[in-house]
């Protein structure tokens, strides 16, 4: 795995907010609200990329391709928000992802 895509602290104040979001969201209607809370605003995939920003250029990867990636595991992220996968099993599966075929498609 990229040594240069570091485990990074865990956004536990941005977690929260989500967590509360999608409590909010579920009051109103029986929508399944998930996929919609952890892509609010896309301020958990800001953080990330604010922290691997160099790295993933680097790799040919702007914020779009980015954002692109991160769609396809946004599974991953609604089970970190849930606490059945911690942070850093969550960003490994990103590396992971920025590593394999996925990534290498996106930044052909």
């Amino acid at each position: 795995m990229d040594e240069n895509l570091k485990i990074f602290k865990e956004p536990m104040t941005l977690k929260n907010a989500l967590s509360a979001l999608r409590l909010e969201l579920e009051k109103k209607t029986s929508i399944d609200w998930d996929s919609t809370t952890v892509w609010a605003g896309n301020k958990l995939q800001q953080y990330i990329w604010e922290n691997w920003k160099k790295d993933l250029m680097d790799q040919g990867f702007s914020w779009p391709k980015f954002l692109k990636l991160m769609r396809f595991n946004t599974d991953y992220a609604i089970l970190w928000l849930y606490d059945k996968v911690s942070w850093e099993d969550f960003l490994n599966k990103i590396k992971a992802s920025i590593e394999g075929p996925l990534g290498k498609a996106i930044t052909e």
